[in-house]
């Protein structure tokens, strides 16, 4: 990988308190900033890969990343992970909501192949069972990161599914991890 990846969270805010009391921003922004830097390699706290697309998926149907033969498309062209250690996907559509998990058969029929801590060989993947999914909201994200890495396990072709449902939506998505 030719650059680091670097996630970084800030959250500021203000604290009102009963009685109208107006707390300032430090102590809340002190507990809730978050800087994770992955240099190259592929020890913890380390990538090599980094794949990344602006991707559409049609009405009803899902678009099935095998995560151990991404894609050529975007500027990162095609990858192969044995272990993804953080993924962000932005959905940029206006109005819908995108679904993400399933596998191949998406949230309304998960596939044996999703992955999916059902899988041998992974654990503590941000989804539980071949069904478990997360909605994304129109206009928002979703951010995971493992610093240690949760392993794909290629010979169940392990795929993280994006779903759409009312429209044809557009998104970004960026995954990081180790060959």
């Amino acid at each position: 990988m030719s650059q680091k990846v670097r996630v970084e969270i800030d959250v500021t805010g203000e604290r009102v308190i009963a009685g109208g009391t107006v707390q300032g921003t430090a102590r809340l922004v002190e507990r809730l900033q978050a800087i994770y830097t992955f240099p190259d390699g592929t020890a913890d706290g380390a990538a090599d890969i980094l794949w990344a697309d602006d991707r559409a998926v049609a009405a009803g149907v899902v678009d099935s990343l095998e995560l151990d033969n991404l894609p050529a498309g975007g500027p990162a062209g095609p990858a192969t992970l044995s272990k993804v250690k953080g993924l962000v996907i932005f959905n940029d559509s206006a109005a819908d909501y995108l679904t993400l998990g399933g596998g191949g058969g998406g949230s309304t029929a998960p596939a044996a192949d999703a992955w999916s801590d059902t899988d041998a060989g992974v654990s503590l993947s941000p989804f539980g069972a071949d069904a478990s999914t997360i909605a994304v909201a129109a206009g928002d994200y979703f951010l995971w990161t493992s610093k240690a890495g949760v392993d794909v396990v290629t010979a169940n072709g392990d795929v993280l599914g994006v779903e759409a449902f009312a429209s044809t939506q557009d998104y970004k998505i960026l995954i990081w991890g180790d060959d």
